[in-house]
């Protein structure tokens, strides 16, 4: 549980599951499955830019959303969560 809450940046808070990786940057990509107040996300960290923080998008069953911190959906479903690291600035 450390490694996917300090390392991986996978963690439980008030208002939801915070997203909040911190890698190393020669990592393109990693996969996670986290069990979050009887919800299943199964959670897919896309690292394109090879940046080891930060984050320029998130989106929950196809669905952005704004910020990193994923609400619980509390419908005991499994969800897709895609996270692409990256720089906001273009």
């Amino acid at each position: 549980m450390a490694i996917t809450q300090a390392i991986l940046g996978i963690q439980a808070d008030f208002t939801g599951l915070k997203i909040d990786p911190c890698i190393p940057a020669a990592w393109d990509t990693f996969k996670i499955t986290r069990a979050f107040r009887g919800d299943t996300y199964e959670i897919e960290i896309l690292n394109p830019e090879h940046v080891s923080k930060g984050l320029k998008s998130i989106s929950i069953d196809g669905q952005s959303i704004e910020g990193n911190v994923i609400p619980p959906a509390g419908d005991g479903a499994v969800h897709k969560v895609t996270v692409v690291m990256g720089s906001l600035a273009e």
